[in-house]
């Protein structure tokens, strides 16, 4: 409300950053694609709710989150997660967001997007200077890293000279891998990618499993899950995420479903066992 009635350059929320408020939108669609396609009976309510979360987050104008969304439309074309009916009514809502807030807000809304766009090339070097001054800390101290949450601290030492945009840039890498690897070190990095390549491993298992018991609910609650984890994944190069919600949520919902996969399975080779004997 803040964006529409002209008090903010970029819409915000509960969560006041405006990219990481676009990256939890972003990784909650295709969640929300999910009840959509699920709860025939509410589709109306979700197909607004749909429209309502992406017309905020295209509000925050952030390019990580639209990134992520992004390779997760590739990702879903390439693997053939989404049939054609999804993905049009997708697309279609995302116009239909774009085409109402142009409709209502389209001075508003250019405003914005000229700010972001005198501040891109200075977003951009400021990037580049974060990820430098994150290898050469990593260079440094590879194993343990210069401390949690101590980047911001360290940077001044890395790099003498000041970042693009001046002193008031957020003091983050804008990259959840690289702070991992100078913060915490070349281990704990290597922890977290075990924990993703585990988390997906999870998921994949968990819709083979359904597909072989015929079960679309399920297969479709672990692509979405997928989906979720895509764009936490490619959102997360270029935005400093690594400690927020939706990595460590899709983790623990992984391990639910693959636990519960795995009970069914042994219970399914119980039943045959004790049908031979």
């Amino acid at each position: 409300m803040s964006f529409l009635s002209g008090d903010q350059k970029r819409a915000t929320g509960p969560i006041s950053d405006p990219n990481d408020f676009a990256y939890l939108i972003a990784s909650v669609l295709p969640l929300a694609a999910f009840l959509f396609a699920q709860e025939r009976s509410r589709r109306p309510l979700w197909a607004l709710a749909s429209i309502v979360l992406v017309s905020g987050m295209l509000a925050t104008l952030s390019r990580g989150a639209i990134v992520g969304l992004g390779a997760l439309a590739v990702w879903a074309i390439v693997t053939r997660r989404v049939r054609i009916g999804g993905l049009t009514a997708g697309i279609l809502g995302a116009g239909l967001a774009l085409l109402l807030a142009f409709s209502f807000y389209g001075p508003l809304i250019q405003e914005g997007l000229d700010g972001k766009g005198k501040v891109a090339s200075s977003n951009i070097s400021s990037r580049q200077f974060y990820w430098t001054a994150a290898l050469r800390m990593a260079a440094e101290r590879p194993l343990t890293g210069v401390g949690p949450q101590r980047f911001g601290d360290e940077s001044d030492d890395s790099l003498p000279a000041q970042p693009p945009g001046g002193e008031d840039q957020d003091l983050v890498v804008h990259n959840s891998y690289l702070e991992i690897l100078a913060e915490s070190g070349v281990l704990a990095l290597l922890a977290f990618l075990a924990f993703l390549g585990g988390t997906w491993r999870l998921l994949g298992r968990a819709r083979r499993d359904s597909q072989s018991r015929g079960d679309t609910e399920g297969a479709r609650l672990t692509t979405a899950m997928q989906g979720t984890l895509v764009v936490a994944i490619v959102s997360g190069l270029f935005l400093s995420e690594q400690l927020t919600t939706p990595f460590w949520l899709i983790g623990a919902l992984a391990t639910a479903v693959g636990g519960t996969d795995l009970v069914a399975r042994r219970r399914a080779r119980a039943g045959s066992r004790l049908v031979t004997t």
